[in-house]
């Protein structure tokens, strides 16, 4: 009998290593889960951003081709308008779809409201391309 305890004793350590080991293996997984997710959440802010950049310039692009048309009435002027007028809808309907996806949801408010603003400073270059000059 004395010798069944003393097996024991002797099991004891290397079944404390293994759950020491186990433990430790488990905490280094979820560590690891942890780092993708926040990888995953950088990558897709880094994305928006790269979109809400290119939608500023194509704006800025819109703005300026129309004042270049509006002090030359140079026709050539209003092709980078052209341009950025045909891209902006899939820049919003890719931060829609984005922040529907991934969230926030409360910034596709904020998105079909940028949206709307773009439309109506659109309409705005539109209408003036048909003003005269002085």
């Amino acid at each position: 009998m004395k010798s069944d305890g003393h097996r024991w004793i002797f099991l004891l350590p290397i079944a404390l290593a293994l759950t020491l080991l186990g433990g430790i293996l488990y905490l280094s997984h979820e560590s690891s889960a942890r780092l993708e997710a926040a990888a995953e959440r950088v990558r897709i802010a880094e994305e928006r951003q790269t979109q809400l950049t290119d939608f500023l310039l194509l704006v800025t692009e819109a703005e300026t081709a129309q004042r270049s048309y509006l002090l030359t009435r140079e026709r050539e002027y209003l092709e980078p308008y052209k341009k950025a007028a045909a891209e902006l809808p899939s820049r919003i309907e890719w931060l829609l779809d984005d922040y529907d996806r991934h969230g926030p949801r409360s910034n596709v408010t904020r998105i079909e409201w940028l949206d709307g603003l773009t439309a109506g400073k659109l309409r705005e270059i539109d209408d003036s391309e048909f003003v005269e000059l002085p």
